[in-house]
């Protein structure tokens, strides 16, 4: 199955849907293409400068450094493959801002029906837990999960909710051929 966007900025217009108020002078990274580990080295390199620079604190600069890299990661490892040129390719968007009181990390990318049906329930499962039902969450993932086909072990979503103590805020944007495009924004507070 092939899916084509129609302009370079695509999934930019999905995203703006759910970050209405980034603009240019709050963005610190947008990035749409191929995800692949090196290019999320590369993103994390840019995002880590910008907080290094600007005296972000070290615990703020950890949460937006790990809860980015666990979006791109789940871009690389989970995105619907888009064939190009006989050539399949995980596409994704990621949005990084900058706001006085919080960081807003969107991400974007394109999934099945089937994969947002177990996204929904996934994420519906961590909604509103206390820190300490996440704590334990992740510690009986961690000693039974097992690793996925895709090399996971179930523990990203677990771990964002974990370190922003926020619920996480998704939805999803039907396109062509029984395709979603799910959107997830997290949003850090400098002053938690």
């Amino acid at each position: 199955m092939t899916v084509k966007t129609s302009s370079k900025y695509y999934f930019r217009s999905l995203l703006n849907k759910f970050e209405p108020n980034a603009q240019l002078s709050n963005t610190i990274l947008y990035y749409e293409g191929e995800v692949n580990h090196e290019i999320t080295l590369a993103l994390a390199a840019i995002t880590e400068k910008h907080l290094a620079e600007n005296f972000e604190k070290r615990i703020i600069q950890k949460k937006v450094f790990n809860v980015m890299i666990e979006c791109l990661q789940n871009i690389d490892k989970h995105t619907f493959k888009l064939n190009k040129d006989n050539h399949s390719i995980r596409k994704g968007a990621i949005l990084v801002s900058d706001f006085n009181d919080s960081y807003s990390i969107t991400s974007g990318n394109t999934v099945t029906q089937k994969q947002m049906n177990e996204l929904t329930s996934n994420i519906n499962n961590l909604q509103y837990k206390k820190k300490e039902e996440l704590r334990g969450l992740y510690k009986v993932q961690l000693e039974n999960g097992r690793l996925s086909e895709k090399g996971g072990a179930g523990l990203g979503f677990i771990d964002i909710a974990r370190k922003t103590e926020n619920s996480l805020n998704f939805s999803f944007v039907s396109l062509k051929n029984k395709l979603y495009f799910f959107v997830l924004k997290i949003i850090i507070y400098k002053n938690k």
